[in-house]
């Protein structure tokens, strides 16, 4: 009896180290995440005497429209930064000591595309939230069909306007010997049929 329950202890302690692991990945791409057009922000200014608190979407040159300011270039800058940037403008001209707090109301759509013999071919939604990994965008195809060669998939990207391809082993990722790669916006992931 004592022996199971030092089992079940160590379980529990395993799934908190893995959840804060995951909170810990997920907080790392929250700070990392750069904002892009068609994000909407939450923005709250204080002191608010202006009344600035207000909800925006950034234009497709990464531009917001925000009172006293104008327009003001956002995009390509992380949430800490744009709060920096924000606040360093208002207090310039306009607030003393402004304290400017920037949360993404809502993702701009990222999506990637699988191909091949996958279960459901097709275009998903990245979570912007998290890092979408190979195996997590194949789990959302329905996973490999019985033909797949897990061994000679294929990631196309466009890098500066060219267009790169990598050659990932599947068999490597799924028996852990090798790490799971980061699908990125508008990624192609060719799954090719195995010729046996």
């Amino acid at each position: 009896m004592l022996a199971s329950c030092v089992a079940c202890l160590d379980a529990h302690a395993q799934k908190e180290s893995y959840e804060q692991a995951v909170d810990l990945t997920e907080l790392e791409a929250l700070e990392n995440y750069r904002i892009h057009p068609k994000d909407v922000l939450e923005i709250i200014v204080y002191p608010d005497e202006e009344n600035l608190t207000r909800s925006v979407e950034v234009n497709a040159q990464g531009l917001i429209s925000f009172p006293l300011v104008g327009k003001f270039e956002i995009g390509g800058l992380t949430v800490f930064e744009a709060e920096e940037k924000l606040a360093a403008v208002l207090e310039k001209d306009y607030i003393i000591d402004p304290v400017v707090s920037i949360k993404i109301a809502q993702y701009h759509e990222r999506t990637a595309a699988i191909i091949g013999e996958v279960q459901q071919p097709g275009t998903y939604p990245l979570d912007p939230s998290s890092r979408t990994t190979l195996m997590r965008l194949v789990a959302a195809a329905g996973g490999f069909t019985d033909i797949a060669s897990l061994g000679k998939i294929k990631i196309i990207r466009m890098v500066d306007g060219e267009e790169q391809t990598t050659n990932v082993d599947g068999n490597s990722i799924v028996s852990g010997r090798k790490k799971d790669p980061v699908i990125e916006p508008n990624d192609l992931v060719v799954v090719p049929e195995s010729f046996l």
